[in-house]
């Protein structure tokens, strides 16, 4: 994933590699790290 802002990269870059892959694979675009943040809890909740 390209993440201008580099906060974004980071958060990402920390999560758990199966997030990771999941967020890749949806092809799903995050506007700000609020958005990113929100997807990658309900997908860590579901686990």
């Amino acid at each position: 994933m390209d993440f201008k802002n580099p906060e974004m990269k980071q958060y990402f870059e920390s999560l758990p590699f199966f997030v990771q892959e999941s967020i890749k694979q949806t092809g799903v675009t995050f506007t700000n790290l609020a958005e990113l943040e929100n997807c990658a809890k309900g997908m860590l909740n579901q686990k």
